[in-house]
């Protein structure tokens, strides 16, 4: 069965695996960035101290722990890298491997349950080659591989119904991989696994079994503690979480489940193209609802079949399916919806409330009438796989459950996980549907074991036009691959011992150098990951606007050499720019690209003096006195930057001024771009005393001190009462200040 689905996903993933070196699957941003985490888990021991320190980021230490590491895959990248000694080959190869792994875990699973090839092979199509996986997460290799999740699953119900203790040693592995392939999986899988738990083991005759296996469970959670700690303690090292603002942003939507990207071949042109494409298919959800129908329509045992039993049953049937349509309307609407005939208004909703009712009103009594609690008292796999498939599906949504601008639910169930330990790093709730396409894909096969329980011909039929369904929905036109980025090694007249930068830097070349660290080994002060170092946004700016004074705050550092390739230097723009700082000597031209060496050299970054007090505080717009209250967490801020910002310093008499100095704090973005400083006797003429760049001032401050940074502007001793700080600098973004210190002349 394996090898079917190796071979219909070569079919499916046409045409990666043709080129498999020269082109990338999706594009060249995370997958760069994973293909070069697979190559350092190939050439480095996992969970060594070395193997924490990524070399891109560079000075930057924990890098590793800066994203997912990807360990989970080493069985399968490690190899491959070892056979081709090619990242880029090991990253597509992983990649692959993800779609028939997948598909043959579901079809493990289902097997276990039904104990029927044909329910098997219908939950594997429906889980390996689900649009939602191609079109919503094909960029991330860490979600694609959710293949171990299955087993731990499978092991779990094996278990349940032998007792045998080997079961669980193969959950507990499945665990550690699927944790270690994907730190999302850890948590959200975690939930999934305790719904497990609590929905088939409290019964009297499962309860102490289950016990045994959440014994197991955390057993095989106990070596990954070491490691979570770790990335704990780095994350806290550098300042580094998500914001509640960002889950929001990040979380699906309801028309979320009716899109999909626009090379899913029957679909593209059909549905929109969103930013989640969550769009699982058409032919699972058929299934799934058949089944749910055919379950609900049967008449409770030991109950008499009356007609007027039928009746009630068929319209409580009518009334919660007219609910369920009326809501799916109005969440595909815009929250506007409205029924016409002619122009005569038939129907308009602007709340969903009354449709929840009606659902409450007309599914709790059919419920009752149909036979779900003896389904229930069984514990039948089915009603926990769909039912499952709703609550991943909730919490996708995130810690605000909305229709539109309607609020249905805030706090969502979402926002009591981020109360637990790890959920609130988690950037992405929409995520969650990985686990959604998993039990939807289970329920699909037990749908089929459900609605075939006789007749050969019959169950043929429906398998064949399961499958045939399944395949049409997520099939691709083709498997949209991009020019992985060129790879070099040595370039004559280069010191590989020495850290590079490559420019231009940013986010449209960052991904590239981060990948090229696989061939050339070398530290790289560029890089691309979940997070970044917190010097790195002011790095970035200070290049980019070709700060003078950026190229010799690096070589404060260390010699270090700047590598420029010339498709992205067609004007000569970059190499004028390190060529004219000091120290700088081109040691290396090879036609593609031009590598510098910057001598290392002291900065001059003068100190300032002790803090004077500060009578008030006034700035160009709003209330800027918390700059003195002596809070972090406090202060003022005003944005877009522009020229007109200013910040007052009153010091209420004149005395000897040597600086200014301004918090970062966690505002590592947030820096005045030019700030200048000038000073006065009287507060009407003015005299300027300092200007330059904010974000070298930034980057020299924040290295130094990560947590508690403040840029420290010093200037020649004047006397002065009033101190400005003005904000020369033009940028969309806000200038956020927490506190404000003038400061006395440095002692000398």
């Amino acid at each position: 069965m394996l090898a079917m689905f190796v071979g219909l996903s070569a079919i499916y993933v046409h045409p990666l695996l043709g080129d498999l070196s020269a082109r990338i699957a999706s594009d060249p941003g995370d997958p760069a960035l994973n293909a070069a985490v697979l190559w350092w888990n190939a050439t480095h021991l996992p969970f060594t101290a070395a193997w924490w320190n990524q070399p891109w980021f560079h000075p930057s230490t924990g890098v590793t722990a800066f994203t997912e590491n990807l360990v989970g895959l080493a069985p399968i990248a490690t190899p491959a890298y070892w056979a081709t000694r090619d990242a880029v080959s090991a990253y597509n190869i992983t990649l692959f491997a993800t779609f028939p792994l997948s598909a043959f875990a579901c079809y493990f699973l289902v097997r276990r349950l039904t104990g029927r090839v044909d329910a098997g092979i219908v939950a594997g199509l429906a889980f390996g080659f689900n649009p939602y996986r191609a079109s919503g997460e094909l960029g991330h290799i860490q979600s694609l591989a959710a293949f171990y999740l299955p087993v731990a699953l499978a092991a779990l119900h094996a278990f349940l119904e032998t007792r045998r203790a080997a079961w669980l040693g193969v959950f507990g592995a499945a665990w550690i991989l699927q944790s270690l392939a994907n730190g999302y999986y850890l948590l959200f899988g975690g939930v999934l696994i305790a719904f497990w738990l609590v929905y088939f083991g409290s019964t009297r005759r499962t309860w102490k079994p289950a016990a045994h296996a959440a014994g197991a469970w955390v057993l095989a959670s106990v070596p990954l503690v070491p490691i979570l700690l770790t990335y704990r303690r780095i994350h806290e090292q550098f300042g580094l979480h998500r914001t509640f603002d960002e889950a929001v942003a990040f979380s699906a939507h309801p028309d979320s489940w009716l899109h999909t990207a626009s090379f899913v071949r029957l679909w593209g042109g059909v549905l929109a193209v969103g930013r989640d494409n969550m769009f699982p298919g058409v032919t699972v959800v058929v299934l799934v609802a058949a089944a749910i129908v055919a379950g609900l329509s049967r008449v409770r045992p030991g109950s008499r079949t009356s007609v007027l039993r039928r009746v009630a049953q068929a319209a409580l049937a009518v009334g919660a399916l007219a609910s369920v349509v009326t809501l799916v309307a109005f969440a595909f609407s815009g929250g506007r919806l409205a029924v016409f005939i002619g122009d005569t208004l038939l129907f308009r909703m602007s709340d969903p409330y009354r449709a929840v009712i009606l659902l409450l009103l007309c599914g709790v009594p059919l419920l009752w009438l149909s036979p779900i609690r003896s389904v229930l008292v069984r514990r039948h796999p089915f009603v926990f796989y769909a039912f499952a498939t709703i609550v991943m599906a909730v919490l996708a949504c995130g810690p605000i459950l909305r229709l539109h601008e309607v609020v249905v639910l805030d706090p969502a169930p979402y926002s009591w996980l981020r109360e637990l330990p790890g959920f609130n790093g988690l950037r992405v709730p929409a995520r969650f549907w990985m686990m959604g396409v998993l039990c939807l894909s289970v329920s699909s096969g037990l749908a089929l074991t459900a609605l075939t329980s006789s007749g050969r011909f019959v169950r043929s039929v429906i398998f064949a036009v399961a499958c045939a369904g399944i395949l049409a929905d997520g099939w691709l036109t083709a498997l949209p691959t991009r020019p992985a980025p060129e790879r070099w090694t040595v370039v004559p007249g280069s010191d590989s011992s020495l850290p590079l930068l490559e420019l231009p830097i940013g986010p449209r070349w960052d991904a590239a150098a981060t990948l090229r660290t696989t061939a050339h080994g070398r530290r790289v002060m560029n890089g691309v990951s979940g997070y970044e170092p917190p010097h790195y946004p002011a790095l970035q700016i200070g290049l980019l606007s070709n700060a003078p004074d950026m190229l010799a705050a690096i070589a404060s550092l260390g010699t270090y050499e700047v590598s420029i390739e010339s498709a992205n230097d067609p004007d000569g723009r970059w190499r004028r720019y390190v060529a004219a700082s000091p120290g700088a000597l081109q040691v290396a031209d090879d036609g593609t690209r031009t590598i510098f060496r910057v001598a290392g050299t002291p900065y001059d970054n003068s100190d300032v003096g002790p803090a004077l007090a500060i009578q008030s505080v006034l700035a160009s717009r709003g209330d800027a006195s918390r700059l003195i209250d002596r809070r972090m967490d406090t202060g003022w801020a005003d944005g877009p930057q522009t020229s007109e910002q200013w910040v007052l310093a009153d010091l209420g008499r004149v005395q000897s001024v040597g600086g200014v100095s301004l918090a970062i704090g966690a505002h590592v973005v947030e820096f005045p771009r030019h700030p200048a400083v000038e000073v006065s006797n009287d507060g009407e003429k003015y005299v300027r005393v300092w200007e330059g760049s904010g974000a070298v001032k930034t980057f020299l401050a924040v290295l130094k001190d990560v947590r508690g940074s403040w840029i420290r502007l010093a200037f020649p001793p004047q006397d002065a009462r009033f101190v400005r700080v003005r904000q020369l600098g033009w940028e969309n973004v806000t200038w956020a200040l927490p506190e404000i210190e003038v400061n006395a002349p440095a002692a000398r």
